[in-house]
């Protein structure tokens, strides 16, 4: 550790061709110079500061220590200075004096200020530099990432019916509110039910997928561009930073026979062998995929790995197995994505009922297990896709909610016994029981009124 906080501590800035220094985030400490490295007398614990993410509304500060040790043989004095954006400011002593082989810890206050333009998440980065004689001598790079967080509330859903007995078509308001100085979004859809959040162990399974942990599904069908469409929520137990690290998958069994027909995959466009050549910008995507001609595409390719005794160049390419290309949405610093398919693409032989399975998947090398099935891996679950079957039907797209707007929003109550389920990627989450205490999920119990 101490060799590590040396070669960090005496670290060059690089920049770029016209003079502009690269963020933390690409250069790290920056240029490793072995020759200061050796001779230096001075490092840090910890070497960097990670700040992860800070949730904020509009000011926060928060503190962090830094203990710095000096190897030489004679007293040592060090201004402290700071390099930061203008969304941040560093308080601390101004200068620190440190006895042969000795140590001095400061406790840096770190307050930021959440920029009017950020609407859900910003990276930003500190240099602290300990300086001696105007030259610096120790530095300390520092990352975090400020997170624009709201307070959705949902008031009051209000079936306009006796019970419920009879409030099957019924008509149904939803208030909501959003009791914060940000910006918010609100998803909602049918609850498909929760599930449990992989247990820690110890040894080798401790690299289970954690990451991409499936804790709640939901659904919906809504009618986009005049076609009705199947949207499928995900939920995870742990927020992360960006979706490119987890894989949705929704399989189907269209005929009802037992076997897998069709996936939809919520994946990168990268993430399918083949698929770029019909995909002409880069992001995340809902693709379709017929699951027996992909099958067909793996064979032939493990046969000609066989064939070519592992030479061969190619690769697996699975364009001919894609039956559609539809929209994705994933919320970055959240827990939260929506796949989505369109109807009549399914080609049900029963045109009302499928037969699904539900699971997400991690591209992480490291984990051994890396997808985690919604119930049971072999269980389909049933659906009935008809509009009226759902629990809450016409439900909207993305509700958008600025701050402290309040919004009713009116749908129709289906023969389902579904619960309502918000989903709310710009409130806080966290908390150990994903029904109770999670702010990035709400089920709504319903009122009814005569």
């Amino acid at each position: 550790k101490v060799l590590k906080s040396l070669l960090i501590g005496t670290a060059k800035t690089l920049k770029d061709e016209r003079g502009i220094v690269y963020p933390i985030s690409r250069q790290g400490a920056g240029r490793v110079q072995a020759d200061k490295a050796i001779n230096s007398k001075l490092y840090a614990t910890p070497a960097t500061l990670s700040l992860g993410h800070i949730n904020i509304v509009s000011k926060k500060t928060i503190s962090r220590k830094v203990t710095f040790t000096n190897l030489a043989d004679q007293e040592k004095s060090f201004d402290i200075e700071y390099i930061h954006g203008e969304q941040v400011t560093v308080s601390s002593k101004q200068s620190i004096t440190i006895a042969a082989g000795g140590k001095t810890s400061v406790d840096f206050a770190i307050t930021i200020t959440k920029p009017s333009d950020v609407s859900s998440f910003k990276e930003f980065d500190i240099l602290i530099k300990l300086m001696e004689q105007g030259q610096e001598v120790l530095r300390v790079p520092t990352l975090g990432i400020m997170k624009s967080v709201s307070n959705v509330e949902i008031k009051k859903l209000n079936i306009r019916s006796t019970s419920a007995l009879d409030s099957d078509g019924a008509l149904a308001d939803l208030e909501i509110y959003n009791n914060s100085s940000n910006p918010a979004t609100v998803e909602l859809f049918n609850l498909i039910g929760f599930d449990k959040r992989k247990p820690y162990e110890s040894g080798l399974f401790r690299y289970k997928n954690r990451s991409c942990d499936l804790a709640a599904a939901g659904f919906k069908i809504i009618n986009k561009n005049d076609t009705p469409t199947l949207q499928i929520a995900v939920k995870l137990h742990k927020m992360i930073n960006v979706w490119d690290i987890c894989e949705v998958s929704a399989q189907f069994d269209t005929d009802l026979d037992g076997e897998l027909d069709l996936e939809l995959g919520g994946i990168l466009s990268t993430g399918l062998s083949g698929l770029t050549a019909l995909i002409s910008e880069k992001g995340h995507y809902s693709v379709l995929i017929d699951s027996k001609r992909a099958k067909e595409v793996r064979l032939a390719y493990e046969k000609l790995v066989r064939e070519s005794e592992g030479t061969t160049d190619k690769s697996a390419n699975y364009r001919e197995a894609v039956k559609g290309i539809f929209d994705m949405t994933v919320y970055n610093q959240s827990t939260i994505s929506v796949i989505e398919v369109p109807l009549n693409a399914l080609e049900l032989k029963n045109k009302s009922k499928l037969r699904m399975k539900i699971a997400t998947m991690s591209y992480h090398g490291e984990n051994i297990e890396s997808d985690d099935f919604f119930g049971i891996e072999e269980k389909w679950h049933s659906l009935t896709v008809q509009e009226d079957s759902q629990g809450h039907a016409e439900l909207p797209m993305a509700i958008s909610l600025a701050p402290q707007e309040k919004k009713k929003v009116t749908m129709r109550k289906g023969a389902g016994k579904h619960k309502l389920m918000a989903l709310i990627p710009t409130n806080l989450s966290f908390g150990p029981k994903i029904e109770q205490n999670d702010r990035q999920m709400l089920i709504i119990k319903p009122n009814y009124q005569d």
